[in-house]
């Protein structure tokens, strides 16, 4: 998880389950993160039997603050096995136990599904989560999420619940990702963990869709290939495009101008600092700017207003 929080374009702040119950959530947070596996430290064990913890989070979330789950977020032993926060996440873990998934399925609603057409997809390709490209509601998440890990089974158990994926196991069926508004807010949560770059965009997706932030997405990504990512220097006015990719791609990149410190409007020139070729002049790097990412490589771009 800390490896795909370095790749976003985000603030990342750790504080302690004792600083939330002292002094509630920060007042500059617009999204929690809560994940581990159940009775792990990670997941705060029995810290959530002082329902001071979740009183403050549920009050943050309704409140119009976001919050993301992963695994099994405030599960505890009380004495019965019990999620703290079910009723923010809409869902409770199935015991302390987790699984690993062998194939994925996608929920349909009304609509007719090959299940086992999906499933033999899923295996064929190694790959272990499918999704329904139109019921996830942040920004836009890939199909497929491979080796998913760590995973841990779920109910329902929450009106206005929305399964955006299925995890099919031998024993059945059970949720891969749940998002849900919660009055003002909204809480996500995610069955487990991938070091895929599916992943990274599922997360990133997930928290800024949490955060009633989904049209900030936009202003620092690249599309077009898998395994990319794109980091921004404000200071040096310079795009660090990265591919760890074994092929070569047109990635789209999307940098808001003025992150680099430039007028909002402004067009700009974009220059390759490696080889001084002008990649661009009188660019709208807003909408994004197509170019050659290199396998295994990173480009440096420097920016500037023309």
């Amino acid at each position: 998880m800390l490896w795909h929080l370095t790749d976003l374009p985000m603030r990342v702040r750790f504080i302690s389950f004792r600083e939330v119950i002292a002094d509630g959530v920060p007042d500059d947070a617009h999204c929690l993160l809560l994940y581990g596996s159940a009775g792990s430290a990670w997941s705060g064990g029995p810290i959530w039997q002082d329902e001071r913890l979740a009183q403050a989070i549920e009050g943050f979330v309704s409140g119009g603050g976001g919050v993301v789950g992963l695994q099994a977020p405030s599960h505890v032993e009380d004495p019965e096995p019990r999620w703290a926060l079910a009723d923010v996440f809409g869902i409770t873990g199935e015991g302390a136990a987790g699984f690993d998934p062998m194939a994925g399925l996608s929920l349909s609603g009304d609509e007719a599904v090959d299940e086992d057409a999906l499933a033999a997809a899923a295996t064929g390709t190694g790959r272990s989560l499918v999704a329904m490209a139109d019921a996830w509601p942040g920004p836009p998440v890939p199909s497929f999420v491979p080796g998913m890990a760590g995973t841990v089974r779920a109910s329902v158990v929450g009106d206005g619940a929305k399964v955006a994926y299925a995890l099919r196991d031998g024993e059945g069926m059970s949720p891969g990702a749940v998002t849900r508004e919660v009055g003002q807010g909204r809480a996500a949560w995610l069955c487990g963990y991938s070091s895929d770059y599916g992943f990274s965009r599922l997360i990133r997706s997930a928290i800024f869709w949490a955060a009633a932030r989904e049209d900030e997405a936009a202003r620092l990504d690249v599309t077009g290939g898998e395994n990319l990512f794109v980091y921004a220097y404000p200071e040096a006015q310079i795009i660090a495009l990265l591919s760890a990719s074994d092929e070569p791609a047109k990635a789209t990149v999307r940098c808001a101008p003025e992150i680099l410190g430039l007028p909002e409007d402004a067009r700009c020139r974009v220059t390759d600092i490696a080889t001084g070729e002008v990649l661009a002049e009188a660019a709208d790097l807003a909408q994004g700017l197509t170019v050659t990412a290199i396998p295994h490589c990173t480009r440096l771009l420097r920016v500037s207003a023309e």
